[in-house]
């Protein structure tokens, strides 16, 4: 009943974001919210609105040596799943051909941790404990391992067939991702608040995230071509493992190892998340199959509302 009534909790936010998910689809089938209206709004999202986020949280959690401790444990859990998920990558998909075989990886090792893993944190930890801020910000550790390894790992995977492609290592820090991380840590640590006059344009900025990477989302969904996607055995694949077994196998390592609370919820909500939007945008940048692309990130996103659920349910069992 416990386990229940914790998957209904978290499809209840889960359901919450995929209505507004639905304003952005339809609103690109009637005209009046297009995909391309919502590519022009990718670097405010990208470059403002997610940055913002990320510095709010930093300013709202109070530093203790434990609220700095999870930080770090955060930091260090989505490092090793990373790690683990790349190696992981390196034996599959490997009888497809060049460029399908790097789609499937790349889906299978990055996650929607930015544009779906930052709100759902937030409305998980609000619902579970009160404070959506904590959740926040716990998944900005993720975020900044999340770009470590995209502009190193992901760079490699997705361009040329040679292996020996260059890292562009400037982008590891110069990054919005990483920037916001760098500008919001030392405030937490050294407790520095900001005037209003700065504090409060940052959080009416971040307040404009969830519905806006949300219905941006919908918008992508809508010319997903799903009825291709479900004929295609490695799309399949790809989600059993990126829904399913990596996201529990890392929450059993993660408990093995003593992540407990809210940590580990938190935890649940990055490991678990659909593939990334990323996927489309390497694609597109190297010149990769887009189409599948978009078919991969679109089916694993509609899978997710009924596995994240069940995987953070059972986190908030175990946790």
């Amino acid at each position: 009943m416990a386990f229940l009534n914790n998957v209904y909790t978290v499809f209840e936010q889960v359901m919450v974001l995929a209505v507004i998910v639905a304003v952005g689809f339809f609103g690109d089938r009637f005209g009046y919210f297009t995909e391309r209206a919502a590519r022009l709004c990718n670097n405010l999202l990208f470059y403002v609105i997610t940055p913002c986020v990320i510095v709010n949280s930093f300013l709202s959690v109070e530093y203790t040596r434990q609220s700095a401790g999870g930080f770090f444990a955060a930091f260090g859990c989505a490092m090793v799943f990373h790690a683990i998920a790349a190696i992981l990558s390196c034996f599959l998909f490997n009888r497809a051909d060049d460029d399908k075989s790097k789609i499937y990886k790349f889906a299978t090792v990055y996650g929607n941790t930015g544009y779906m893993g930052l709100p759902l944190a937030g409305a998980v930890m609000q619902a579970v404990a009160g404070n959506s801020e904590i959740g926040i910000f716990y998944c900005s550790a993720a975020v900044a391992a999340f770009n470590l390894f995209c502009f190193t790992h992901g760079v490699w995977l997705m361009s040329g067939k040679d292996g020996k492609s260059k890292f562009n290592f400037s982008k590891l820090i110069i990054n919005p991702g990483m920037l916001s991380v760098i500008v919001g840590l030392p405030l937490f640590l050294f407790s520095v608040k900001l005037i209003p006059l700065f504090s409060q344009p940052i959080n009416h900025l971040a307040s404009m995230n969830t519905p806006l990477a949300m219905v941006m989302f919908g918008t992508y969904l809508s010319k997903a071509d799903f009825a291709s996607a479900f004929k295609q055995k490695n799309i399949y694949i790809t989600a059993l493992l990126k829904l399913v077994v990596i996201p529990l196998s890392m929450i059993g390592l993660f408990r093995s190892c003593g992540i407990t609370g809210n940590l580990l919820i938190v935890a649940s909500v990055f490991v678990s998340a659909p593939s990334a939007n990323n996927t489309v945008m390497f694609a597109a940048k190297y010149n990769r199959d887009t189409s599948l692309a978009s078919q991969v990130c679109g089916f694993t996103s509609i899978i997710s509302v009924l596995t994240m659920p069940a995987c953070v349910a059972i986190a908030m069992m175990v946790a």
